[in-house]
């Protein structure tokens, strides 16, 4: 294996070290902007022997701006450039500047103003309009004082371009880090470093990668990658004396003794070391031809290797232990799975449920409040009753399905409520709407009877209209061309609601299973009638979920009577979760880096979020309306607040102006949620992004991507300061860094968000109140 590096048209080409050595430095670009001859003339006889490290200077003219322009898209490394203000304009060299900076940005190039009529171009305004360095008089522009300016622009122009170098390094370094750390072989794992290496400096060239305890060797050219494997401690390298020296090179570097053999001219042989001792080594040849970028990426990456390297060999270590663990822990599946075996059904049922019903109903949904809109817009007044019960209907219809998606809840006693105080009447006007179509498609009459001032219920909204819709539609589906009555009355603190229709009936043995999950009278029934079974089940769990009962009585072939009874103020079973509107918590936060509050009244859009947001790694807490949301806002002061445009009382559209205009909660992202979000709208009041509602899984983790919300990197600040305007010129100067910002008024706030967030500096006043920062 003879390592050598080939030109392109594959000859051998041979440099020694002292011709590689002496490498000419290329000068520093200077462009010299005026429409004066003698101006170009004068400044080039000053800088005539003009020298900074070790570099002499490159002098283009340019007589004019619009010459200036093409001459710097020509040459895009151009260190310094001299503009005259007033030349085929009065403005010209301004626009120059902004040319510069805004259109082809270059923000290394140093640019110094100098001009002959102050008075066109004061030197005030122009600081301070222009991204300048330096504004120079021309009387004052002495040989001696060029000399000074251009020199302080020069050393300027190099310290930022060394930055510059060195950022971009440690990005490809950045990129290139989690490819290192995945488990693998040793074989893969260096075949990727090699590969990683020859990446990220351009590398053509033939190069081998040496490692000792495993006896491996790998050799990559014209980027192609091969692993060999040899035997005993090292590789079989007796066909190969160059191979065999490196890997004697190797062996007298671990062994820590004194070698004879050198290095060929030109290559670099750099051990992977933990607790200083080396574990592998990297052999790349042809390195004079590596610049220094290229130099520091590849120590750094070596680091990287290292650790890398040792986590590798770890986890080899820990790999058979594991599998013993991992077969015991498949005997424990497997018993599980054949104890759910019973369950199968269900789950592959909801499952179904939810991808087929969901999507089309949030269309459904959307379209049916769209079209409202335009209805009322259009002064088409007949068309909105009809639109508000597809739409009232649609979103019962959601809300159902979720429930019965989350059955397994609510047989598990974990089902989440939302208590408030609610108008009797308005719900029972409510589902008798609903169920007037169920009715007239079997030609059937109801008959209601009920006070009209039955007053108020402090119980969960949703599911005593669920309960009761679920009663009613039940009766017209087992009932024909015959009648249905509503009765509800109120005793005391109880309240009933009977449902009796004329309808087929049931047996005694169809009574004992009514209630039953998955379950209808029989086949027949099933087949005639169609249906789950699951709506008798949900109501009687959600009855006995707070605290109520439901019983029935039937005659076969004459119909039945069901009767629901309910307390006014619901009574909550002890392992019911809850959620109070007068006293509602919000949920605990989950593990993440990131903190998300999601406000929405939809409490399965809640809990949808929850289960998302809590798999990408977030923090979530939630809201179930905008005060609660401004609360916990003001509270947690999140990363990203989830804002749902329809909701009651408060708007999205209202919290978000309200947060827009507290300089506190201002700097959070907001991502504004609806069917149909109008964009442009939320972009003016001051959204980050809008979310449509029926696209949540897809959009959700681009958009908080892209936003980088809880990226906890190093380039988090926290500003701990209790004057406002001080607190707002440090963000905004920070944040024109490029720095991500949060701020506290106060160090107990500040210690506040510390429990969730991680910041790489706090900026600390001391003189505070609350806690000051000595105390903190």
């Amino acid at each position: 294996m003879k390592l050598k590096r080939n030109k392109k048209d594959g000859r051998s080409e041979t440099k020694t070290v002292a011709e590689t050595s002496k490498i000419k430095l290329p000068p520093w670009k200077v462009l010299i902007v005026d429409d004066e001859p003698d101006i170009h003339s004068m400044t080039q006889m000053a800088l005539k022997t003009f020298e900074f490290a070790g570099k002499k200077l490159q002098i283009f003219q340019a007589m004019s701006g619009t010459e200036a322009r093409d001459i710097l898209a020509a040459e895009p490394n151009m260190g310094v450039a001299l503009i005259d203000v007033v030349m085929e304009t009065e403005d010209a060299g301004l626009r120059l500047v902004e040319f510069i900076r805004n259109e082809l940005k270059y923000p290394l190039i140093r640019l110094i103003i100098r001009t002959g009529q102050p008075g066109m171009a004061p030197e005030k305004e122009v600081i301070e309009r222009y991204d300048i360095d330096d504004y120079k008089d021309k009387t004052e522009l002495t040989s001696q004082k060029l000399y000074t300016a251009m020199r302080l622009a020069l050393k300027s122009y190099h310290d930022l371009s060394i930055l510059d170098m060195n950022r971009k390094a440690l990005t490809s370094i950045l990129d290139a880090a989690p490819g290192l750390y995945h488990p693998q072989s040793l074989n893969q794992f260096f075949n990727g470093v090699l590969t990683q290496i020859i990446g990220l400096c351009n590398l053509g060239e033939t190069s081998l990668i040496s490692t000792i305890d495993n006896s491996l060797i790998v050799t990559a050219s014209s980027n192609q990658v091969m692993v060999q494997a040899g035997t005993g401690r090292f590789a079989d390298t007796s066909q190969n004396p160059e191979v065999e020296k490196i890997v004697k090179l190797c062996s007298d570097n671990v062994l820590q003794t004194q070698s004879n053999d050198s290095l060929p001219p030109g290559a670099v042989l750099m051990p992977l070391k933990v607790h200083n001792k080396p574990i592998g080594f990297i052999y790349l040849e042809d390195a004079q031809y590596l610049n220094d970028a290229n130099k520091k990426l590849i120590y750094i990456m070596v680091n990287q290797c290292a650790s890398a390297l040792e986590n590798l060999q770890l986890y080899l270590d820990l790999k058979q232990a594991h599998q013993e663990t991992e077969r015991m822990l498949t005997l424990a599946e497997q018993a599980r799975d054949m104890a759910e075996a019973a369950n199968a059904a269900k789950s592959q049922f909801l499952a179904n449920m939810s991808h087929e019903l969901r999507t089309p109903l949030n269309a459904i949904i959307g379209y049916s409040d769209l079209l409202q809109e335009e209805a009322e817009e259009l002064g088409q007044d007949d068309f909105i009753p009809d639109l508000r019960k597809i739409y009232t209907a649609g979103n019962h219809l959601l809300g159902l399905i979720n429930d019965v998606l989350d059955l397994s809840k609510i047989e598990a006693g974990k089902m989440d409520l939302f208590l408030e105080t609610v108008d009797l009447n308005t719900i029972l006007n409510e589902v008798v709407s609903t169920v007037q179509p169920l009715l007239q498609k079997k030609s059937n009459t109801l008959t209601v009877a009920y006070d009209d001032q039955l007053g108020h219920m402090h119980t969960e909204r949703t599911k005593l209209r669920q309960m009761l819709l679920n009663l009613m539609s039940n009766a017209a589906k087992f009932t024909e061309n015959g009648n249905i009555r509503f009765d509800v009355k109120r005793d005391g603190e109880w309240i009933s609601f009977c449902v009796a229709d004329s309808g087929i009936g049931m047996t005694v043995e169809q009574l004992k299973k009514l209630f039953l999950p998955f379950t209808q009278a029989d086949s027949t029934t099933t087949r005639r009638y169609g249906g789950t079974g699951l709506g008798l089940a949900i109501t009687k769990k959600f009855a006995q979920i707070i605290g109520g009962t439901i019983w029935a009585e039937s005659e076969f072939g004459y119909g039945s009577t069901f009767v629901l009874s309910l307390p006014v103020h619901a009574k909550i079973t002890p392992d019911t979760q809850l959620e109070s509107e007068a006293e509602a918590e919000p949920d605990t936060l989950l593990k993440g880096d990131g903190i998300i509050l999601v406000i929405d009244d939809d409490m399965i859009i809640r809990e949808l979020f929850k289960e998302d947001l809590s798999k990408l790694g977030y923090a979530v807490a939630v809201a179930a309306d905008g005060n609660q949301g401004l609360e916990l806002a003001h509270k947690l002061r999140p990363d990203c607040i989830i804002l749902d445009v329809n909701m009651p009382e408060k708007d999205g559209w209202e919290v978000l102006s309200i947060l827009k205009n507290d300089s506190l909660l201002a700097p959070i992202p907001v991502i504004m949620m609806s069917m149909n979000i109008d964009k442009q709208k939320g972009y003016a009041m001051g959204a980050t992004d809008c979310l449509d509602k029926t696209m949540v899984h897809s959009q959700l983790p681009i958009i908080l991507k892209k936003h980088h919300i809880g990226d906890h990197a190093d380039d988090v600040v926290m500003v701990v300061e209790d004057e406002e305007e001080q607190r707002k010129f440090l963000t905004m100067l920070l944040e024109y860094k490029g720095l991500q910002v949060f701020q506290a008024e106060n160090g107990q706030v500040a210690l506040t968000h510390l429990e969730h967030k991680k910041p790489a500096l706090i900026i600390l006043d001391l003189n505070m109140p609350v806690m000051d920062g000595f105390e903190f």
